[in-house]
């Protein structure tokens, strides 16, 4: 974003941290058309979602939300409801926020999202990325530690990955979904995951579990 439309504050808030943590709808939108950093963090590590996931309503002099009608329809709200915090925050997330940064308290936007039918809800649309490539879905869980942080093409090419990129803990096994609405996964054990070369999409040879 614009140097001038990201500048921080005293408490490290730049004017976008600022409209969403005040619910101003019309002004956030503006400064996410300019281009504002939608990822930036407070002082506490707060980005814009953690504000407008804890807003209960946001205001606006603008008669014309269309945009926003489609995020109620996602979680069956009607469209007086569509300047909740909750779909605002969906809003951002469609415009490149991150659900899934975490602030200074360990804590999530999705995190502090209280309905829990909403919360689910947005897990779906907004999964989080891929530690390593920040592009794709992470599929690959490993073990003992249960992370799943990263995804298939970033496994496959990872020749020297033998630690979790997120616990550091080694890693003994890992599985792969082999169709993810089934939940079946194939499972990989050698001495180092990476040692040995992923199947590709279709030539399964692993131990399939249920």
């Amino acid at each position: 974003g614009d140097v001038t439309v990201d500048i921080k504050n005293f408490d490290s808030k730049t004017p976008l941290l600022e409209a969403v943590s005040i619910g101003h709808l019309g002004i956030l939108q503006k400064l996410v058309s300019y281009g504002a950093d939608l990822n930036t963090a407070d002082a506490d590590g707060n980005n814009c979602l953690h504000y407008a996931v804890t807003k209960e309503k946001f205001h606006s002099e603008e008669e014309t939300l269309e945009h926003l009608d489609d995020f109620c329809k996602m979680l069956n709200l009607q469209k007086e409801e569509r300047l909740s915090g909750t779909i605002v925050a969906m809003y951002l997330g469609h415009s490149k926020g991150n659900f899934h940064h975490k602030n200074k308290c360990s804590k999530t936007p999705v995190d502090l999202i209280e309905n829990s039918e909403f919360k689910k809800k947005i897990e779906e649309l907004f999964p989080s990325l891929c530690l390593l490539c920040k592009k794709k879905e992470p599929i690959v869980e490993f073990q003992p530690c249960e992370h799943t942080v990263i995804c298939r093409n970033c496994y496959k090419n990872e020749n020297e990955l033998k630690t979790c990129p997120k616990c550091q803990r080694a890693i003994e096994t890992c599985s792969i979904p082999v169709d993810r609405h089934s939940g079946k996964k194939e499972v990989q054990t050698t001495e180092h995951p990476s040692e040995s070369k992923l199947p590709s999409d279709g030539e399964y040879k692993i131990t399939i579990i249920n």
